[in-house]
């Protein structure tokens, strides 16, 4: 076929590029190439898979199926995206539409530019497009059908000339090393050396396995084959490669690069060349690049615990990190379900702190959970901690005068939290207390109230005592003994003209029966007497008539 190629006739400078069979003698880029630009780019606890199909002369209309390389158990699909390029001499809708799996895909027109030497009998290009198919790929085997194709046959092809396609799945899974993905696209066809070059930067590498995957149409299986290479950093990886390995005219070529990204690394260039080792350079167009990178990776776990333990309630959580990308950056933790999130990315040193967004009511909020340490794949915790608010609060009894030591019944009310023992009894050597815990830290008071005892009036420093958690407070009754306001019995002494010496007559308030004659000293012992009885105070008034 080489030979073939190599004496089929050639168009006009006019209306062509190269040889119209693929083929080239101008060592040089064909056309306006469209400039790489990256696609997308992601930080992934896992990596990407690729693989290609070449569909020239299949259809009409064109197809084929893409069988991906296995990936770790348990992987699931983060991102996905379907590259194809077509031929043709006219921009037709046509050709960005097909379908995967079943599914209808459009895709973007990402680049236009000249076509790999295939310009007979009129000049045309090539269109690459890019169509995000992560709802529709899957692990294995994906099947493409109603790709715009001209079908057979292979050489010189009828339009449109279908390329070929190539799927690259980001995948995720929480047992793999993390990786930095970073999809490049463009279009730039060429034939000869000099070697054509892309830098890809943008990444901060850790110890780890790098990868990167070159996308390319129009590569030939001549024999003897062209000898097209790829470089990383200005060294051949391959050469005798890009050769239309996945099919006729396409290429996915994947190559280990860990030895080219070492720690540290933050830049890689890579590069593809079109030989003349045989007197006829093929004329290929570079349509996308892929690379992953290692990067930094961990678990940041939030534990929750109560003091004292039993409560089982999940508390709102919230997590920064320095850097990296970590998610979910919320969430709850309890006792028995602590919250953790990942880091994916982040840059040594580096540090997460969490915290509780409320705290719970009746308790205080402790932690070691401020800037914690993260080292790459070492999963790192902190704890906080709830204590609930706890305080005694005492209720002294004071007599006045002093003197008695009999207990009176008192309660104790507290305007938020728990009262253990919300009432006993309180004397002067024993006063009542009790202990107040869960209550709100901010604002809580408490209040005590007695039974009064007889003969006592109450007054008190117990109403709306603050309290606070840790700090004993106390408040007191007193109790004051009342003095009776003097009984005043109205009395008057009349002269008895019978009376002999010291008799006088008594004639009480209200007394209409006329007086009774007593002897001073009498009315003292009566008094004396009535006092005992009464507490109250005797008095007379001596009147004279």
């Amino acid at each position: 076929m080489a030979a073939f190629l190599f004496i089929s006739g050639s168009p006009t400078k006019a209306l062509a590029y190269g040889n119209g069979d693929g083929t080239s003698n101008t060592h040089t880029v064909i056309g306006t190439p469209v400039p790489f630009s990256q696609l997308y780019s992601t930080q992934v606890q896992g990596d990407y898979v690729a693989a290609g199909v070449g569909m020239r002369a299949s259809g009409p209309p064109g197809g084929g199926t893409i069988t991906l390389g296995a990936v770790p158990g348990g992987s699931t699909i983060a991102k996905a995206f379907l590259y194809w390029s077509v031929i043709n001499s006219t921009s037709l809708a046509s050709l960005g539409q097909g379908s995967i799996n079943g599914h209808a895909i459009t895709g973007t027109n990402y680049g236009t530019t000249a076509s790999p030497c295939w310009d007979v009998p009129n000049p045309r290009q090539i269109y690459a497009f890019v169509a995000d198919v992560t709802a529709y790929a899957t692990f294995g085997a994906n099947t493409l059908t109603g790709f715009a194709s001209g079908g057979p046959p292979t050489f010189p092809g009828t339009e449109p000339l279908l390329e070929g396609a190539t799927l690259v799945v980001i995948y995720q899974n929480t047992a793999s090393p993390a990786h930095q993905v970073d999809l490049y696209q463009g279009a730039r066809t060429f034939d000869g050396p000099p070697v054509e070059t892309l830098t890809m930067s943008g990444y901060s590498a850790v110890s780890g396995n790098s990868k990167t995957t070159w996308v390319v149409s129009d590569g030939q299986p001549n024999s003897p084959p062209f000898n097209n290479k790829t470089y990383v950093d200005g060294s051949v990886t391959m050469a005798g490669t890009l050769n239309g390995a996945d099919g006729n005219f396409w290429d996915t070529n994947t190559q280990d690069v860990t030895a080219n990204i070492p720690p540290g690394d933050t830049s890689i260039q890579v590069g593809t060349e079109s030989s003349f080792d045989f007197g006829s350079g093929d004329c290929i167009t570079w349509v996308g690049q892929f690379l992953s990178t290692p990067i930094n990776a961990t678990t940041f776990t939030v534990n929750k615990v109560y003091s004292p333990s039993g409560p089982m309630a999940s508390v709102p959580v919230s997590v920064n990190c320095s850097s990296g990308a970590f998610a979910p950056s919320s969430g709850t933790s309890s006792p028995a379900s602590p919250f953790t999130t990942t880091d994916i990315g982040f840059i040594m040193p580096a540090t997460c702190s969490a915290s509780e967004t409320t705290v719970p009511p009746g308790y205080i909020e402790s932690d070691n959970c401020s800037s914690v340490s993260l080292a790459n794949n070492v999963p790192a915790s902190c704890t906080l901690t709830n204590t609930e608010t706890s305080t005694t609060f005492t209720v002294h009894k004071v007599y006045s005068p002093a003197g008695p030591v009999t207990a009176v019944p008192v309660s104790v009310t507290c305007t938020s939290g728990i009262v253990a023992t919300p009432s006993g009894s309180a004397s002067p050597p024993t006063p009542f207390t009790t202990v107040v815990h869960q209550f709100n830290v901010s604002g809580t008071t408490c209040s005590a109230s007695e039974t009064v005892p007889s003969g006592y009036t109450m007054t008190s420093d117990c109403t709306g005592v603050p309290i606070s958690n840790g700090a004993a407070a106390s408040c007191t009754i007193t109790n004051t003994l009342v003095t009776p306001s003097p009984t005043v019995i109205p009395a008057t002494f009349t002269p008895n003209p019978s009376a002999v010496g010291g008799l006088v007559e008594l004639a009480s308030g209200g007394d209409t029966g006329g007086g009774a004659a007593f002897p001073i000293a009498l009315l003292a012992l009566i008094g004396a007497a009535f006092v005992a009885a009464t507490g109250g105070t005797f008095a007379f008034v001596r009147t004279r008539r």
